[in-house]
C-alpha cells in the first residue's frame, strides 16, 4: 500500500472569488475570507482521502503582502489520528 505526504502552500488570493481579492491589488486581508478558503481547500483534502495534521500561517507574506499558509497532509488518512480543523483554525488565529 503507498503512502504519502505533502506540505501545500495555500494561496487564498488564488482560491477567493474575484470579488473578494481588493480590487486591481490581488490581495486578500480579511481573515473572514481566510477561514472560508482554508475550510474549503482542507474539507476537499478531507474528503480526497488525507489526513490533515497540520497548519501554520507561512512565515513569509506573499509578493504583494497576501498572507499565505502551510498545511501538511498525509494520504491515506487515518482515524485514529483525525485533527479537527477548527482546532487548525484556531492555531492560525482564524
Amino acid at each position: 500500500r503507498k503512502s504519502g505526504e505533502i506540505v501545500a502552500l495555500i494561496k487564498p488570493q488564488f482560491e477567493a472569488g474575484r470579488r473578494e481579492v481588493a480590487r486591481g491589488k490581488g490581495v486578500v486581508r480579511d481573515p473572514e475570507i481566510h477561514r472560508r478558503v482554508l475550510l474549503d481547500v482542507l474539507t476537499f483534502a478531507a474528503v480526497e482521502g488525507f489526513q490533515i495534521r497540520g497548519l501554520i500561517r507561512s512565515p513569509l507574506l506573499g509578493p504583494k503582502g497576501n498572507t499565505e499558509f502551510l498545511a501538511w497532509l498525509v494520504w491515506p488518512a487515518r482515524d485514529a489520528d483525525y485533527v479537527a480543523l477548527e482546532m487548525l483554525l484556531r492555531a492560525v488565529q482564524l
